[in-house]
């Protein structure tokens, strides 16, 4: 499952509600590949090699801060473990 979100002046809006993907592993020590490509106010959202959305924002065309969030319920616990993060710019 996931949810778009942008974080302007410290207060969070939804751009897309969640979004349930066969392509998200779930299971523990299962790994997922998540990538964000971006082209102008287009971001193209992939999980393990599927692309699962695009979002058109130009708001957001901005250079500015990224980020990645991940909520759980309140009784969940969940261990999260980034391997080989790259963000790369256009120069």
């Amino acid at each position: 499952m996931f949810t778009k979100g942008v974080n302007q002046d410290e207060k969070w809006e939804t751009v897309q509600d969640s979004v349930f993907s066969s392509a998200i592993n779930l299971e523990p020590d299962v790994a997922n590949n998540f990538s964000v490509l971006v082209s102008g106010s287009d971001f193209m959202i992939f999980v393990n090699g599927e692309q699962l959305t695009v979002i058109s924002d130009s708001t957001l065309s901005n250079k500015g801060k990224i980020g990645l969030g991940i909520e759980v319920d309140k009784n969940e616990t969940l261990t999260v473990d980034f391997d080989n993060l790259v963000i790369n710019g256009v120069p």
